[in-house]
């Protein structure tokens, strides 16, 4: 299937940057096995068995990766949902995530990579604290939509120009329902998240948002006359 859509897309879709959007990882997954409850008490009462479930969902990943090499080249990210983030913080520590879904992570961004294809992860809620996690395990993209929610100065700060980002202006308060003020001033906060080489792409969110509000947006980005450094 993918095979065949490369070979119908035109000679101007060949040209552009291509992603395979995918659905739920390692994390969602084992909570539709499990649900999240019981998973969260695994983690501390039963740890080998989110182990055992998240080496079968990273197996699933990679072998998918890897059924990609037929096409390597002409496909440029894969694209994945997990959401990490509560309205206030991570779902689960550092610590835990380290221990039980860094290194599946890993196994999936490096099968990537070596398919020359980038890593990308929407992933919604207060996500901050992971955000290094993320790094550290080669992630090239994060999509956090709460953009808010993860603070705009304590990203820009912390890891600007250490990973791509995809995002708008916080889409559960200001996108939504701000004030053509607030829209403005979140956009000159979220601008610090990118660096002079780049790092900020800026997208659209769609989802009862209206459409006046999404063109203020655009239309900050577009008149900072530096289009080199956003992707619309």
């Amino acid at each position: 299937m993918v095979k065949e859509n490369i070979s119908n897309l035109s000679k101007e879709d060949k040209d552009k940057y291509r992603v395979i959007f995918t659905s739920s990882g390692i994390w969602e997954r084992i909570q539709y096995f499990r649900g999240m409850e019981r998973i969260m008490c695994d983690m501390i009462e039963n740890p080998e068995l989110p182990r055992r479930l998240l080496g079968i969902c990273t197996d699933f990943w990679v072998s998918f990766i890897e059924e990609l090499s037929s096409v390597r080249g002409e496909i440029d990210a894969i694209y994945m949902f997990e959401d990490w983030g509560t309205q206030n913080d991570a779902m689960i520590s550092p610590e835990l995530w380290r221990e039980f879904f860094g290194p599946q992570y890993r196994r999936i961004t490096s099968a990537a990579h070596e398919n020359k294809m980038d890593f990308w992860l929407h992933s919604c809620g207060k996500v901050t604290k992971l955000i290094g996690e993320f790094i550290d395990v080669k992630m090239d993209l994060i999509n956090p939509y709460q953009s808010g929610a993860c603070g705009y100065e304590e990203v820009s700060s912390r890891f600007a120009g250490k990973v791509a980002f995809l995002t708008t202006v916080d889409t559960q308060t200001t996108l939504s329902h701000g004030s053509k003020e607030q829209i403005l001033a979140e956009c000159a906060r979220l601008e610090k998240w990118g660096t002079e080489k780049g790092g900020l792409i800026i997208a659209t969110y769609g989802f009862d948002i209206p459409e006046e509000n999404e063109r203020l947006v655009f239309d900050y980005f577009l008149k900072k006359g530096k289009l080199q450094n956003y992707l619309f």
